[in-house]
């Protein structure tokens, strides 16, 4: 054997124990074989950002349905002919809406 490959081999030895072999199947295990491994949970944290965007829009939804409530049980009438263009009787309702400026 030459000292070349002697120097190389023992070099392989010094760096390769039972604990980097050890540390090496651990560290394998986790990312790719177990249960919880690094791709699902990957998959799961996206699934919860979108899960918290989704919440931010139920909520900003639900803050304008109580002031739609609140605007309800302040003058029924008035929200009933506006939302839902409802009458009386020989009475037309027209409903007219100022456009914005800055468009």
């Amino acid at each position: 054997m030459s000292s070349d490959k002697k120097l190389q081999l023992d070099t392989w030895k010094k760096y390769v124990n039972k604990y980097s072999v050890t540390l090496a199947c651990f560290v394998i295990w986790i990312s790719f074989i177990d249960k919880h491994n690094l791709l699902t949970q990957f998959r799961l944290k996206s699934i919860i950002n979108e899960m918290e965007v989704e919440k931010e829009n139920y909520q900003t939804l639900y803050l304008e349905a109580l002031d739609e409530q609140k605007l309800l049980e302040k003058d029924q009438e008035k929200y009933a002919r506006e939302k839902y263009f409802m009458h009386k009787e020989n009475e037309e309702v027209f409903i007219i809406k100022k456009e914005d400026k800055n468009k």
